[in-house]
C-alpha cells in the first residue's frame, strides 16, 4: 500500500515527487525520499512517462500529477483511487492498517509515533 499510505497522500503526489537517477527510483513522501523496489519501481517509471487519465489529453504539457484526476489540472479523486483498489482485490483501509502494524514492529515507538504525527516536540 505504498508504504502506508492513505488514498487521499497517494493522489497528491506529482511527477515531481518521483527522484529517477537511472539506477535507484525514489519516492518523495515526506521529508526524506523511500527506495521504491522491483517490480513497483519500472511500473512507477512507466506511469511518469505514460500519464493515465482522461484529463491530460485536454491539458498543453504532461500533468503534473502522478494519477491525473477526469478534470484537467487537478489529481484523481481518493474515493476514485479507493474504487480502483478495492476492484483490483486491494481493500485500502485494512491493507494500511496492516503497513502500518509492519512498521511498527521494525522500527521504535518513538520513531514510529514521529512518523504519524502522533509525538509533540518538547519545548
Amino acid at each position: 500500500m505504498l508504504f502506508a499510505q492513505p488514498p487521499s497522500r497517494i493522489c497528491a503526489l506529482s511527477r515531481d515527487d518521483v527522484l529517477d537517477d537511472g539506477t535507484t527510483l525514489r519516492l518523495r513522501l515526506g521529508t526524506h525520499p523511500v527506495e521504491i523496489p522491483p517490480p513497483l519501481d519500472g511500473m512507477l517509471r512507466e506511469l511518469v512517462r505514460h500519464p493515465v487519465g482522461k484529463a491530460h489529453r485536454l491539458e498543453p504539457g504532461p500533468s503534473r500529477w502522478l494519477f491525473p484526476g477526469s478534470r484537467a489540472g487537478r489529481p484523481m479523486e481518493p474515493v476514485s483511487v479507493s474504487r480502483r483498489l478495492k476492484a483490483l482485490g486491494i481493500r485500502p483501509r485494512p491493507t494500511r492498517n496492516a503497513s502500518l502494524m509492519d512498521l511498527a514492529a521494525e522500527i521504535p515507538t518513538f520513531v514510529f509515533s514521529r512518523l504519524l504525527g502522533l509525538c509533540r516536540e518538547r519545548r
